[in-house]
């Protein structure tokens, strides 16, 4: 069903035309409504920590670079693999708090990688070198 679809239905079921802005109930009222009820079924569903709504997405290191953004439409973070040396060796990362990276019992290679989270970029240690 498409959005000028659900418009057209809530129109139907309130017996009132949609078409304008003049009635007691606006095209821009029920179009609010629709999209705020598609977001809050979508957060819910996507809450259910089940992968719905799952995106992969890819970055490739830049030597000496470690802050690095996540896309534009990222809402949760899952998990970040990373290859150091080539894709096809990624391993894990260990999601730590920014604060517990001065830690030095924090053991940080490329082998064993953590990441910080940062509001809507994530810092990678140790910082790529090739």
């Amino acid at each position: 069903m498409t959005f000028s679809e659900m418009i057209t239905n809530v129109g139907y079921l309130i017996n009132q035309d949609l078409s304008g802005d003049t009635k007691l109930v606006t095209r821009t009222e029920v179009k609010a409504h629709l999209n705020r009820a598609y977001h809050k079924a979508y957060n819910k569903v996507t809450s259910l920590g089940q992968g719905y709504g799952l995106r992969e997405a890819y970055t490739d290191l830049v030597s000496g670079q470690s802050r690095y953004g996540f896309p534009d439409d990222f809402m949760k973070f899952d998990r970040l693999e990373v290859g150091y040396t080539t894709e096809d060796s990624r391993v894990l990362a260990q999601v730590i708090s920014r604060d517990s990276i001065n830690n030095p019992q924090q053991a940080v290679s490329p082998a064993t990688p953590v990441v910080a989270l940062l509001g809507n970029m994530y810092q990678l240690f140790p910082t790529p070198t090739t």
